[in-house]
């Protein structure tokens, strides 16, 4: 499952949009957990910093990184996210302006990556 949001020009660095998205894709997680009990979750996330923050105790951070990364903790094991690269990221196609007729045939977008 996948979620794109568009983030107006906010004074939000990359790393810390990235990190956002981790939390949603712990919140989507939950949602599916609830709805499908026995399917196993995996996470992945092209950022770098965002899982170096995840694997690091959260008390190492500022407040903003230290709430989202100590969220993340109470919901997901951070032994479980992986990386991913940029072009293998299903979830990156809708940023790099794929619309719904470019996601239709696209393998990535249906299947996942290899």
């Amino acid at each position: 499952m996948s979620k794109a949001r568009i983030h107006p020009n906010q004074k939000v660095s990359i790393p810390r949009k990235e990190l956002k998205a981790c939390v949603l894709g712990v919140k989507i997680a939950a949602m599916l957990k609830n709805v499908f009990a026995d399917i196993p979750i995996y996470y992945w996330s092209d950022s770098l910093d965002s899982l170096c923050w995840i694997r690091n105790d959260s008390k190492l951070y500022k407040p903003y990184v230290a709430n989202r990364v100590a969220y993340i903790h109470t919901k997901s094991d951070p032994s479980i996210w992986k990386h991913i690269s940029t072009h293998e990221n299903p979830a990156d196609l809708p940023s790099r302006g794929a619309n719904l007729p470019d996601l239709f045939g696209n393998k990535l977008w249906l299947n996942g990556p290899p």
